[in-house]
């Protein structure tokens, strides 16, 4: 691993990794205490427990940990946060910008909690009870109660902003690398998807949304992810993070099951890319697997088991199945594969060559991107989406590391390494040029339903990723909800100035 390589003058802050770490893992846990809430007696006391024993192992771990009390340095951390909030800024929250489509439906959701705590819906005859990971929605709700919508969705922005930012920084100071250089190759890493729409559509031009160039699956470049699903991409950058600062100062495996469990409310989906990387990291120093620090972080995980009971009811019903019946699975992998992380070809070798700290979480990541396709969940496949997440962060990350190494060694391969970064750029350019083109709607009122419905792909089965009918829940774990969220109506409260909605509706 090479020394940190310096951004400015040394730091001066009293704020230290540790203070990150702290920071970022208490967060998490803090959405889960607030869900408690809407648990009944026993279950949500469970809930509680394991937030505040997974508070003491984080406090106890992070504060003895001798590599954590690095100190911040002042000019790139602001970097990053400047970087964090513009990142999501640009992706339409806050709404000063144009918010891609999936907003229309998290935007309703966070209407929902800031109406209620856990809403229930009146629909087709039947209570319905909203079942989702809202981890990132809880916070902002809880303070759109109190001040009003707009002041959630502020909130919001701030959260995402300030979780981007840091985990910009740690992964920078895992990596070794607190530049420029690092953070804009990590940034905008993608695959090349400008050459698979070239290649099986035909395009000249540039769509809007490069990356369903493949018709069973997709990796999400980074920009992609905090514009479309923030909610799934935070938590992944997170144990990323707190991952990559394990491998390198050693000592974090407890903070990182702790935040493994308390992630799940924000995207089960995330943390099953997660599960192998926590595999590794106990098997890689099995002696660890029953210190006491060890011991009380699975005792406190396990105690957000009511949490995975909620999010599960009725997950069954979400379609799945295997990728590989499919007629043109095998050309399509194979194209897929080249396309989406040519950059495995570069890191790969050096990584088993010199064997630095990240070797083996970066081969890892590269057997799970390989196998990832197989499988598909949900009719855009999240799975491979969301599950893909983490993995790609550690090869982006290495990948950046590798690129920087090769241009400081003056080696001739580093030019084919600049043209694979300028292609995968196309990717987050044309999303962030996108959300600058298109004209940014208001903040609207909309309930659930009532988005669901306007939409042109509305598919009443598929609102099964949001909610469940009331009967399903069991019913020792949620307590009922004191009223049913009234419908709004459509033509009225809905995205009147949406640019696509607006113009369906006249």
């Amino acid at each position: 691993m090479k020394p940190v390589v310096s951004c400015g003058a040394p730091a001066t802050t009293p704020l230290t990794l540790a203070h990150l770490v702290i920071g970022g893992a208490l967060f998490f846990l803090a959405s889960n205490l607030l869900f408690a809430i809407n648990l009944r007696l026993a279950p949500g006391l469970i809930v509680c427990a394991g937030c505040f024993g997974g508070a003491f192992v984080i406090l106890r771990v992070a504060s003895r940990n001798a590599f954590l009390s690095t100190p911040l340095h002042p000019r790139f951390f602001t970097i990053c946060m400047v970087t964090g909030f513009a990142l999501n800024l640009l992706g339409g929250q806050g709404h000063l910008f144009y918010a891609t489509e999936d907003w229309l439906i998290r935007d309703a959701v966070l209407a929902d909690l800031s109406a209620m705590n856990l809403p229930a819906y009146a629909w087709k005859g039947e209570t319905w009870i909203l079942r989702a990971p809202l981890g990132m929605y809880i916070l902002p709700g809880a303070f759109g109660r109190l001040a009003g919508l707009g002041a959630a969705h502020a909130l919001m922005l701030l959260q995402n902003a300030c979780l981007t930012g840091c985990a910009l920084y740690l992964i920078a100071e895992a990596f070794g690398r607190r530049t420029i250089g690092f953070l804009g190759i990590f940034v905008f890493f993608s695959g090349l998807d400008y050459l698979g729409s070239f290649a099986f559509h035909g395009l000249y031009g540039l769509p809007d949304h490069l990356e369903w160039w493949n018709p069973f699956f997709q990796y999400s470049s980074f920009v992609t992810q905090l514009f479309w699903v923030p909610n799934h991409a935070l938590p992944g950058w997170w144990f990323a993070a707190l991952l990559a600062l394990h491998l390198r100062g050693g000592g974090l495996a407890p903070i990182l099951l702790v935040v493994f469990a308390a992630t799940l409310l924000w995207s089960p989906l995330a943390m099953m890319g997660a599960l192998p990387f926590v595999v590794f990291v106990l098997l890689r120093e099995p002696r660890i697997m029953l210190t006491p620090a060890n011991v009380l972080a699975c005792a406190a995980g396990a105690a957000f088991l009511p949490v995975v009971i909620y999010l599960q009811v009725d997950a069954g019903s979400v379609a799945s199945g295997w990728m590989i019946a499919e007629d043109m699975f095998p050309f399509s992998y194979l194209a897929f594969i080249a396309i989406e992380i040519p950059h495995a070809i570069f890191v790969a070798p050096y990584a088993l060559a010199k064997r630095p700290s990240w070797n083996g979480a970066l081969l890892l990541a590269i057997l799970m991107l390989l196998v990832i396709p197989v499988y598909w969940l949900g009719p855009g496949n999240d799975f491979a989406m969301r599950v893909s997440i983490i993995p790609l962060v550690i090869l982006g990350a290495c990948f950046a590391t590798r690129a920087l190494d090769l241009n400081e060694s003056k080696d001739p391969i580093r030019f084919v390494i600049l043209i694979i970064l300028v292609l995968g750029a196309v990717t987050p350019l044309v999303e962030i040029v996108r959300n600058i083109r298109k004209p940014a709607y208001a903040i609207s009122p909309c309930d659930l339903i009532s988005s669901w419905r306007q939409q042109e792909s509305a598919d009443d089965g598929n609102l099964n990723h949001y909610m469940i009918r009331a009967d399903h829940m069991p019913g020792w774990l949620l307590a009922p909800p004191p009223t049913v969220r009234p419908r709004l109506r459509e033509t009225e409260s809905c995205w009147l100035d949406h640019p696509t909605l607006a113009r369906r509706k006249g």
